[in-house]
């Protein structure tokens, strides 16, 4: 059976979130360029991607409002 994890991803100018189905993560880098919300759109991306290796999954779909 094949298993896929889903995540959602967003992110504005000040800070950006990561949601898997029950967990929440939320980070800014302190030492990041501010204001720079489509950095952080697709920093949020790859840190769910990189943040999915702990789960035991097969596939990940990760949904975000980024249109770049």
């Amino acid at each position: 059976m094949t298993t896929t994890l889903i995540g959602y991803t967003d992110a504005s100018g000040s800070s950006m979130g990561i949601w898997f189905l029950g967990k929440y993560t939320s980070y800014l880098p302190p030492d990041g360029p501010q204001g720079l919300v489509f950095f952080y759109e697709s920093v949020a991306i790859c840190l769910a991607f990189y943040l999915s290796t702990q789960y035991e999954c097969d596939q990940i779909a990760v949904y975000s409002d980024n249109t770049n």
